[in-house]
């Protein structure tokens, strides 16, 4: 199950965020060497983690994070717009109807199989969330490895300028186009499932 949260949440008032935000702080700073701030030395958690930022998260049975996608509106301040805006030939793309997905995260501890359905189960989750939200596209910022995923799943994805090496990694920025037709475009590649959104408030989190 994908679950929604809507807004970052102080540190120990919601068990599940604080998992992701311990997990993306493994991923990023300890494995990935990123220079991101680190939060009471386990926390990985940006200027961008506020109240107006999404949350997709997979969590098992006793709350522990698998995976997840942060989501930000780009009408207000995120990473390509604010950060990478350099990536891009021309002018960033931004508007109520245009999210940009960030801090995709999958547990190390998961295996090769698994990480790809939970993979698949995320993008699935953020399609039906932008669906059901009038969103008409995704931006993306992402290094190589995630890079050639995102242009090969088939759906209508566009680099927005050539991609650049950011400490020494090649990093690019994509725009995915969003409409009635991507569930059946890439439920064709095997990528989209239905993905049975849960929604969880601040008040349910908080009680967590």
């Amino acid at each position: 199950m994908i679950q929604i949260f809507n807004g970052c949440q102080p540190a120990g008032s919601c068990p599940i965020l604080d998992d992701m935000h311990r997990v993306r702080k493994r991923v990023f700073v300890d494995i990935l060497k990123w220079n991101v701030p680190v939060i009471a030395g386990q926390y990985e958690r940006d200027e961008f983690d506020t109240r107006d930022a999404t949350y997709l998260v997979s969590a098992d049975a006793d709350g522990v994070h698998l995976g997840s996608f942060r989501l930000l509106r780009t009408d207000r301040p995120h990473l390509l717009g604010d950060r990478f805006a350099f990536l891009c030939d021309g002018a960033v793309p931004a508007g109520p109807d245009i999210l940009e997905i960030t801090r995709g995260c999958l547990s190390p501890d998961l295996r090769a199989a698994e990480r790809l359905r939970l993979r698949n189960r995320l993008i699935s989750a953020a399609i039906d969330y932008g669906l059901a939200h009038g969103i008409t596209a995704f931006t993306c910022v992402a290094d190589s490895g995630w890079l050639g995923q995102i242009l090969a799943m088939g759906w209508d994805c566009r680099l927005l300028g050539t991609p650049q090496m950011i400490d020494g990694v090649a990093t690019g920025a994509v725009q995915i186009q969003l409409d009635a037709d991507t569930p059946r475009i890439l439920a064709e590649t095997g990528t989209y499932n239905p993905s049975g959104l849960t929604i969880v408030d601040k008040a349910e989190a908080l009680a967590a």
